[in-house]
This record gives structure tokens, C-alpha cells and sequence, in this order.
């Protein structure tokens, strides 16, 4: 169960991680 909560836990902060650093360079290339 802690097992499983965890590697939730790694995929939320992945695609969080991977959200910001795409919106950065889409402003990056918008100029923002």
C-alpha cells in the first residue's frame, strides 16, 4: 500500500515537474 502511495506520489511530482518546465518554455518562446 506504501509501495503504491509512493509511485503516485513520484508520478504526480513527474508531471508536475514536467508541467512547469514546459510552461517555461513555452513562455521562453512567447517571450513572457
Amino acid at each position: 500500500m506504501f509501495k503504491s502511495r509512493w509511485t503516485i506520489q513520484q508520478h504526480y511530482d513527474a508531471f508536475t515537474s514536467g508541467t512547469i518546465s514546459f510552461t517555461i518554455k513555452t513562455n521562453k518562446q512567447l517571450g513572457l
